[in-house]
């Protein structure tokens, strides 16, 4: 389990990137008392959703399909 602020550590991201996927239902996430845990699973999930790029171009990589 991951908080959110570890959660986006984890990613190289802000907590509020991490806070709009999960508004967005992007992101699943629990609540326990107050604490909003983002299990590891999850976020690999939305991290390999995410679009695969080349670096030269920006388009898509069409060996990662």
């Amino acid at each position: 389990n991951r908080r959110r602020q570890s959660a986006a550590a984890a990613i190289d991201s802000s907590r509020t990137v991490v806070y709009e996927q999960m508004q967005a239902g992007n992101l699943p996430f629990r609540k326990l008392g107050r604490r909003t845990l983002i299990m590891r699973a999850d976020l690999e999930k939305l991290l390999d959703a995410l679009p695969v790029l080349n670096g030269r171009n920006n388009e898509s990589d069409p060996r990662a399909a």
